[in-house]
């Protein structure tokens, strides 16, 4: 199942809504094989993503098993109010947010510090989504040098290292499927 997992993870969109300096939603998708990175074929991430190590995470369908409509949003409820009582650094971030594709779709939240804080705010990311038995997390760098690209990893939390997988993503138009609606927040 780790496996499974690992590839529908690694090929899923990203929406993160109203992140500093983008009204609405922003999207991400990853890099196609052969397609090129080139800074001038895909819009520029903003310095709010640019200049942090960022993280996203939700609740739904706790270690890969698919759960109930009503689980799942209650799920999503209990970490919304429970995102209200975790302090992090005053330079971090926090948005709502969800992974998508065709077939699948989960609210979560993005969160976003400054790269000296990554660890510590990595530790806080996984402690929670632990605390919402949830087998993976994602994590993006940016690509020195480009601004079009990000590194998303998944990264193991109550699964096996199985799980993690590096992929490119780009900053992409919304794509013309459902799942890319922002409801629920």
């Amino acid at each position: 199942m780790e496996e499974t997992l690992k590839d529908l993870w690694a090929a899923s969109y990203d929406g993160w809504i109203n992140v500093p300096g983008v009204d609405g939603v922003l999207y991400s998708r990853p890099l196609l094989e052969g397609e090129s990175q080139d800074a001038d074929r895909h819009p520029a991430y903003p310095p709010s993503v640019l200049h942090s190590h960022l993280f996203a995470f939700g609740a739904w369908n706790p270690m890969g098993e698919l759960c109930s409509r009503e689980h799942n949003n209650a799920a999503h409820d209990k970490l919304k109010a429970r995102m209200k009582s975790v302090v992090f650094p005053d330079t971090c971030w926090v948005r709502h947010s969800f992974g998508f594709s065709k077939e699948w779709r989960e609210p979560g939240f993005v969160v976003a510090c400054p790269p000296q804080e990554a660890h510590n705010t990595r530790q806080t990311v996984l402690d929670l989504a632990s605390e919402f038995k949830q087998g993976a997390i994602y994590e993006y760098e940016p690509r020195a040098g480009n601004p079009s690209v990000l590194l998303r990893k998944t990264a193991h939390c109550l699964m096996t290292s199985t799980v993690d997988a590096d992929v490119l993503v780009v900053r992409s138009d919304r794509p013309p499927i459902g799942n890319a609606e922002p409801f629920g927040m």
